[in-house]
């Protein structure tokens, strides 16, 4: 049975929306390619700055992409492998369609790079002279302007997979040292061994949860505590920053924007750890801060989901169902002050391991359609937060739109490393398959 649920929440319960076109937008002008007569690219001055800039910060030693392309021997004895990557577009990993919107911190490789690349590898891979031409080896990551606080784990944590090759574990981390609210205006994670931190989200704890957490942790013995049941990674008002291979820390610009952190609160960390590099690499991963104890504008958490379908324990989807889908149209009155719009500044879609594509949108109070995200194949391991280049207003009247669709065959579900159960009848809940998007706004601006 396909699974096709289409409400408008709050206070437009019952009313029903059309599907949006298959494309919110089209695709802007891109960069001409150079002519059919130009000179092939070497590696020294053409190709090589684009690895170190696009692929080197993951393909390094220790780091937790398996090949280090840091050198000319080993980048062309990869060649191959590298084509078959970049034109199938898989890597870098950058899931949204860049026809939807345009992001901060675009990891994907433009139309010029991914030509560059190509030709180069189809030339033989030439390497040229490397008079002249860019350092050895990539630059140092990037770091905050100002850090005002840093944390770190408690211990050493040595992950141990529960999902196939993967866990996710939480951490409370304490120690914060204000005593007042303060606004995290700038976040830098610091994983401690990058060859098993796949990825990190930071969020804030209030006084009263802390105990609650701390309690869990130990119960089997290891650091921490197994945080896959963990509904607070849809807490997106405690959300601070995050951290996903390849990401730069995420900074405010002229320190404007901030996100509360309550007082007297703590952080917890949700880290999903990847071992497929192999067993017994421990982490004592770090975050740096930089707070502000005022800002211009305040920076907020919006969840679209679906309540009924979460009052329901689930949505029922039918074992070999190629693409269950679930859809629906949120209404945000309640974040909206005095009639005046909202702008919202990233844009996150959350579904678990069933997923095979799903987008954001918003649906204008005139019926017509903006794009936000568009995720056209969907990689639970790259999930992330994506810092728009503009902000989008949001008007009273208007309609967020999200839609998920999952691959409940039982290739897919063999695909993921036993994650999943035998392909059966199932009733994903809220702990399993999910549906959600995720977007921090701010009520002024600029």
């Amino acid at each position: 049975m396909r699974a096709v649920i289409a409400i408008c929440l709050l206070t437009l319960a019952g009313c029903s929306i059309d599907m949006p076109p298959a494309d919110f937008a089209a695709c802007g002008p891109t960069e001409p390619l150079p002519d059919a007569g130009t000179a092939p690219p070497d590696y020294w001055h053409d190709a090589k700055p684009i690895i170190d800039s696009k692929c080197a910060s993951c393909h390094v030693e220790g780091g937790i992409a398996p090949i280090a392309l840091v050198s000319y021997g080993v980048v062309r004895d990869w060649a191959g492998l590298i084509r078959n990557a970049i034109t199938r577009k898989l890597m870098p990993p950058w899931p949204p369609n860049d026809c939807c919107e345009s992001y901060q911190h675009n990891r994907s490789l433009s139309a010029v790079e991914l030509d560059t690349l190509v030709r180069w590898i189809d030339a033989g891979t030439p390497e040229g002279d490397s008079v002249g031409a860019p350092p050895s080896m990539p630059q140092p990551p990037p770091r905050l302007s100002r850090v005002d606080v840093t944390l770190r784990m408690p211990v050493d944590y040595t992950p141990v997979a529960n999902e196939g090759t993967s866990e996710l574990r939480c951490f409370v981390v304490e120690g914060w040292p204000h005593d007042q609210e303060m606004y995290v205006t700038g976040v830098d994670v610091r994983p401690g061994n990058s060859t098993v931190v796949h990825h990190v989200i930071v969020q804030t704890v209030e006084e009263g949860a802390v105990a609650g957490l701390k309690a869990r942790e130990g119960a089997d013995g290891r650091p921490g505590f197994d945080c896959r049941g963990l509904r607070g990674e849809l807490h997106v008002n405690g959300s601070v920053g995050g951290w996903t291979p390849g990401s730069v820390p995420q900074e405010s610009p002229d320190g404007t924007l901030g996100v509360p952190f309550a007082a007297h609160s703590q952080v917890l960390l949700q880290v999903h750890y990847d071992v497929r590099a192999g067993d017994g690499m421990p982490d004592q991963t770090e975050i740096d801060f930089q707070v502000a104890a005022s800002v211009k504008h305040r920076l907020r958490g919006l969840v679209a989901v679906n309540p009924l379908w979460l009052a329901n324990d689930g949505l029922e989807i039918e074992a070999g169902d190629a693409d269950a889908m679930h859809n629906f149209a949120y209404d945000p009155t309640v974040f909206f002050s005095k009639g005046k719009p909202l702008f919202i500044h990233s844009v996150n879609l959350h579904m678990h391991y069933l997923g095979s594509r799903g987008r954001i949108g918003i649906q204008r109070n005139d019926g017509s359609w903006d794009c936000l995200l568009d995720i056209p194949e969907w990689d639970y391991h790259w999930s992330s937060w994506y810092q728009l280049a503009q902000p989008v207003q949001l008007n009273p009247g208007d309609l967020v739109y999200v839609e998920c669709h999952w691959d409940n065959t039982a290739a897919n579900q063999a695909s993921v490393n036993g994650t999943l159960p035998p392909p059966r009848d199932l009733q994903w809940g809220a702990a399993d398959e999910m549906c959600a998007g995720l977007l921090s706004f701010t009520d002024t601006w600029p």
